[in-house]
């Protein structure tokens, strides 16, 4: 199944608060994947660059540049706080 974000906000340095289509709502934490994947999400690290976060065409994903996005689907299924 395929997951699409209705609206997206930015909160702190590295969390994204996601309502998707269905109604479900998470909080997403970007820190483990800047931390493992510095060489892709690290550029994150810099507070200006996440807070540019932006929902992607269509609500399949959130990006920030040409070079970084996430997939709706990860976010919807590795969320720490999900509300249903």
């Amino acid at each position: 199944m395929f997951h699409r974000i209705d609206r997206m906000t930015v909160e702190g340095p590295t969390f994204l608060n996601v309502t998707f289509m269905d109604g479900v709502f998470c909080r997403y934490d970007v820190a483990p994947l800047i931390k493992r994947y510095s060489d892709i999400f690290g550029p994150l690290e810099n507070g200006v660059l996440f807070s540019q976060a932006k929902v992607a065409a269509g609500g399949y994903g959130v990006v920030w540049n040409a070079d970084i996005d996430l997939c709706a689907d990860d976010i919807y299924n590795a969320a720490s706080e999900v509300v249903r």
